[in-house]
């Protein structure tokens, strides 16, 4: 029983610093990229860069949740399905931005 609560945490800590290093990579990128380009460059790159900065975000509020050990269980299958959702999300965007994207080549 020790142990699964230790490898819970180690995965809280991997999760806490992966969601941590994306989120604060893609907040640079997104306000360099507000600040240094046109607003139509932000409009057609916005999408691929703030869904990752969600996720990001979502991985970092999931280790919090599974470092604490709180008593309110809900909370970690519902950041799970709002992760798995941003993922479906990124990769339709992808999908179908870039097929529309290379029919206009």
């Amino acid at each position: 029983m020790e142990k699964k609560k230790k490898d819970k945490k180690i995965l809280g800590i991997i999760l806490f610093i992966i969601g941590l290093s994306i989120s604060l990579s893609f907040g640079y990128i997104i306000i360099m990229i507000m600040v240094l380009l046109k607003p139509v460059y932000v409009l057609y790159n916005l999408p691929f860069l703030l869904l990752p900065f969600l996720i990001g975000i979502i991985l970092l509020i999931y280790g919090i949740y599974s470092i604490k050990e709180r008593k309110n269980k809900a909370i970690l299958p519902i950041l799970r399905g709002i992760f798995i959702l941003l993922i479906f999300l990124y990769i339709l965007l992808s999908f179908i931005l870039l097929r529309f994207s290379l029919c206009n080549l």
